[in-house]
């Protein structure tokens, strides 16, 4: 029984080794459109244009200029829209993604089969939401803030105060400390503010010659990269070909590019490698140095107080599953310690939400 005692204090060590070496998050989002002109602002470096699939990290700032549109795929999953004339800034802490409006109007798209948490904060209120497909607008200094809601549903804040559910099809603006009241949206109002954030934004003053060559290159480019995709991977091939060009790549140490975060593979996994190793090592350590001092004792102690103590802690090791052992680590480290180890905040949450 002593190999199954080193086991239960095995996970808890790596849990404290993920928190002591768990970094800040590099990398927020990644642009999947562009259309207009807008800029990035990263920290005290000046003001830099947008460029199609840039990286986005937290704490950048995109501005975007007149007709222009900005879409940010965040975590995978949410998609946020910036508009035209707006000033946005993204960021990340305690697990939670927000996207700071300064000014102008932002759409924000969270799907999934488990959306990450959001929260819009203006400089007088804050949505949180999960699941959800919002828009936020806001003039410039920030006098007030509405918010429309098109699915799922938005709990609305102005300061320390009480929140207010905005469900689909509702809107709410925020004023003066206050919230509300609830408006009703009708299909056609809600259908109306999703056309700012399609391919082309509609502009009244961008002539119609101007309108429709935006539309014509953003498909272009679009097709273009459909196209570079399918002779890269094969597609349209048989499946036998596909394979063979993926082998052929993988044996010279291209693992291909990953498709969430638009990065190649291998530097997905070599920015993890280094923790894995981590892990490794306190796995290692930590269970030859329980295991043999325990062996020793119980071996020269048999039916002792302390050879029953560590024979019932090693069947309490083998009777609970790693998986169930490991959810009760990465909760007590993040209730006691405010760090997530491992993304399951949908549960962290909620728990310590009723805690």
């Amino acid at each position: 029984m002593s190999h199954a005692l080193p086991r239960v204090l095995l996970l808890f060590a790596a849990a404290f080794a993920l928190v002591a070496a768990n970094p800040a998050p590099g990398r927020l989002g990644t642009v999947t459109t562009l259309v207009g002109d807008a800029t990035l602002t990263r920290g005290a470096a000046a003001p830099r244009p947008v460029a199609f699939k840039d990286e986005v990290k937290p704490g950048d700032t995109i501005r975007t200029t007149p007709g222009a549109l900005v879409r940010v795929l965040v975590r995978g999953a949410t998609l946020v829209a910036i508009g035209e004339s707006s000033t946005v800034a993204l960021a990340a802490d305690a697990g939670r993604s927000n996207v700071r409006l300064e000014s102008g109007t932002v759409s924000v798209v969270a799907s999934g089969a488990k959306p990450a948490p959001l929260d819009i904060r203006t400089p007088h209120a804050t949505a949180s939401l999960r699941g959800t497909s919002v828009i936020a607008q806001t003039g410039r200094g920030g006098a007030a803030t509405t918010f429309y809601v098109l699915t799922g549903a938005v709990e609305v804040k102005a300061g320390a105060g009480a929140g207010l559910t905005v469900r689909a099809l509702e809107s709410t603006t925020v004023r003066g400390g206050s919230v509300g009241p609830i408006v009703a949206l009708s299909k056609e109002s809600a259908a109306s503010l999703m056309k700012d954030f399609r391919l082309v934004p509609a502009h009244p003053d961008a002539a119609p010659e101007t309108v429709k060559a935006i539309g014509e290159r953003g498909a272009s480019e679009a097709e273009k990269e459909a196209r570079a995709l399918r002779e890269l991977y094969g597609l349209g091939q048989p499946f036998y070909v596909q394979y063979a060009k993926w082998m052929a790549r993988m044996m010279v140490g291209d693992f291909g590019v990953s498709m969430e975060w638009n990065r190649p593979v291998t530097e997905v996994i070599g920015d993890r490698l280094w923790l894995t190793m981590l892990i490794s090592f306190a796995a290692l350590i930590v269970t030859w140095g329980l295991a043999l001092p325990i062996g020793i004792y119980s071996a020269v102690r048999q039916y002792s107080i302390g050879d029953y103590v560590f024979t019932l802690v090693g069947f309490i090791g083998l009777a609970v599953p790693n998986f169930l052992l490991a959810l009760v680590v990465m909760y007590l480290s993040f209730r006691f310690f405010g760090t997530n180890v491992g993304g399951l905040l949908t549960l962290i949450e909620a728990m310590r939400a009723h805690g």
